[in-house]
C-alpha cells in the first residue's frame, strides 16, 4: 500500500538543488515533506528545503495572526501556522505541559496536521495531501503578510473527514466580532458598560508589538497604537501583549476602566 508518512526537515540552507532533489525523491515516494522557513528575513525561494517544488513550506505566526517579523517569506511559502506561545508536551513528568516558542514550531503543527490527513485518506498521494491542506487553509488571515507571500492560515478542523475535499470550497464566511454592547438594550433599558482602554509606549520595534482582550466568547486585537473598546458591566475578561519577535517587550503601556488605571508597566 502506498506510504502516509510525513517528514518534518526544520533545515534551512542556502538554495541547493541536490536537496531539493533529495526532497522531490522522498514525495515520488509516497512521502510528504513540510519544511519550516528560517528566520533570516529572506526570500524562501532561495533557500532549501522550502524551494523544493514538492516541500510543503511554512512559516510562523504570533497568536493574534501576525507574520514574524523575522520570518523568510515570498511565493515558496505555502502557508503560514502558529509557533509564539504554543503549549506543549513538557520532559518533567508524563503530564507536564510548557508554553513553547520557536518559528519552526510552525513545521510541527503541520506535520502534525498533514499526519492525521494522511491517516483519515491514505489513498491521498503527497501532492494530494498537500493540495487539499491548502484548500483548507484559512486566506487572508495574516494582518501583516506581504504581497509577494501566500496569505493562508493552516486550518485542521473537522475538514479533515471530508474526503471528497468539497469543505474547502464550501467556506463558511469569516468570523466577524460582533460590536461592542449599545449603550442602550433595544427595551430601552439602560445596559451599564463600562471602556477598556489600552495605551502602549512601544519600544524601538513597534511593529512587533500586539495585544488580545479575549472574553472567552469574543476576542478584540490591536497593534502598538493601543485602543478602547466597550464591554458590559461585570464582564470578565484576559489581557495578552505580545512581542512577535521573542526578545520582550521592551516599553510601557497602561489599561484603564472607564479611566481608572487597572494595569500598569512601565519601561
Amino acid at each position: 500500500s502506498m506510504p502516509t508518512a510525513v517528514a518534518a526537515l526544520s533545515v534551512q540552507a542556502p538554495r541547493c538543488e541536490a536537496l531539493n532533489v533529495a526532497v522531490d525523491s522522498l514525495s515520488a515516494v509516497g512521502v510528504l515533506v513540510v519544511s519550516a522557513v528560517g528566520a533570516s528575513m529572506q526570500d524562501a525561494c532561495r533557500l532549501s528545503p522550502a524551494s523544493a517544488a514538492s516541500s510543503l513550506s511554512v512559516g510562523g505566526t504570533t497568536p493574534v495572526d501576525l507574520r514574524l517579523l523575522n520570518s523568510d517569506d515570498g511565493a515558496c511559502v505555502d502557508v503560514w501556522a502558529p509557533s509564539v506561545s504554543l503549549v506543549a508536551a513538557s520532559a518533567r513528568s508524563d503530564t507536564a505541559r510548557a508554553t513553547v516558542s520557536a518559528a519552526s514550531l510552525s513545521a510541527s503543527l503541520l506535520t502534525g496536521t498533514a499526519a492525521a490527513l494522511r491517516a483519515l485518506h491514505p489513498h491521498m498521494t503527497p501532492a494530494e495531501a498537500k493540495a487539499a491542506l491548502l484548500c483548507m487553509a484559512t486566506p487572508h488571515a495574516l494582518r501583516n503578510a506581504k504581497p509577494t507571500t501566500n496569505n493562508k492560515l493552516l486550518f485542521g478542523g473537522q475538514w479533515l473527514l471530508d474526503d471528497a475535499q468539497v469543505g474547502c470550497n464550501a467556506r463558511p464566511p469569516a468570523l466577524v466580532l460582533p460590536p461592542p454592547p449599545p449603550p442602550f438594550a433595544p427595551t430601552g433599558q439602560a445596559l451599564e458598560a463600562v471602556a477598556i482602554s489600552i495605551s502602549i509606549s512601544p519600544d524601538e520595534s513597534p511593529d512587533e508589538t500586539s495585544w488580545r482582550i479575549s472574553t472567552g466568547e469574543v476576542s478584540f486585537v490591536g497593534g502598538a497604537e493601543g485602543g478602547t473598546l466597550r464591554l458590559a458591566a461585570g464582564t470578565a475578561f484576559e489581557f495578552q501583549l505580545f512581542d512577535s519577535f521573542g526578545d520582550g517587550f521592551g516599553g510601557a503601556y497602561t489599561l484603564s476602566v472607564d479611566g481608572a488605571e487597572a494595569v500598569r508597566k512601565a519601561k
